[in-house]
């Protein structure tokens, strides 16, 4: 596998901001985790949807950047595995029914047509509830390839991915979610969640700030597309 410098961690941060998975046996998703919030798609109290239930957890600070800017970053959830062992958690609202917004997203191939410095995402295989996927980043003079296992879950909304360990891929490792909670008919939060590791170590003052920066900045490109019911390009 080739060695990265630090400089591609932003790219790959990046991309990892939809990218989920698919083969021939689908685990057993993991809602009950650190991965994500325990809030099914079922769930009610006193009259309120999964989203405001959903809500509820968050600060109110945390609540009202959300609401002012569409997407907050809750910061980096203390773990150890890998050199960007932290999990970064982040909660977006799209302005589409929860159907549309899984429409969306449980289509990877398709980030190359709005997520900065990608090059590919092309599918790989597409067997029941799961794709994997090929992707390519470019990072200045350096591209980088990995594949990813994106798995769906449409009976509690959730996607769960991991990089393709069958795969010769110029990171070492990758996990993360997506899990959605309907609000109200029109509106639909996302929950997300990444951990990254390329094979090397840098400072973690490097780490949180691509962190800060990338995964705003691939919200953002993400939520245009989806709230655009597709048809958001970007302009580069």
């Amino acid at each position: 596998m080739r060695k990265l410098s630090f400089a591609p961690i932003s790219a790959v941060v990046s991309v990892l901001l939809l990218t989920s998975a698919a083969a021939a046996a689908r685990p057993a998703p993991q809602p009950q985790t650190s991965l994500a919030s325990p809030v099914t798609e079922t769930a009610t109290k006193d009259g309120k949807t999964e989203g405001q239930l959903y809500l509820d957890t968050l600060s109110p600070e945390l609540r009202k950047e959300l609401e002012k800017e569409g997407q907050v970053l809750l910061g980096e959830q203390a773990e150890t595995e890998g050199s960007y062992g932290g999990l970064i958690k982040a909660v977006a609202i799209f302005t589409l029914p929860k159907n549309k917004v899984w429409e969306l997203t449980t289509d990877p191939s398709k980030q190359v047509l709005f997520l900065p410095r990608l090059t590919e995402s092309k599918t790989v295989e597409r067997p029941e509830n799961g794709e994997l996927t090929k992707f390519q980043l470019k990072v200045m003079w350096q591209r980088i390839d990995f594949r990813v296992r994106h798995w769906f879950y449409p009976e509690i909304a959730r996607i769960e991915w991991e990089l393709d360990k069958e795969y010769d891929n110029d990171i070492a490792g990758q996990i993360g979610f997506w899990q959605f909670y309907q609000l109200d008919e029109n509106t639909t939060i996302g929950e997300y969640g990444t951990r990254v590791d390329t094979g090397i170590s840098v400072p973690k003052f490097i780490q949180d700030f691509f962190a800060k920066q990338d995964i705003p900045d691939a919200m953002t490109q993400f939520r245009k597309y989806v709230n655009s019911k597709g048809t958001y390009r970007r302009d580069d």
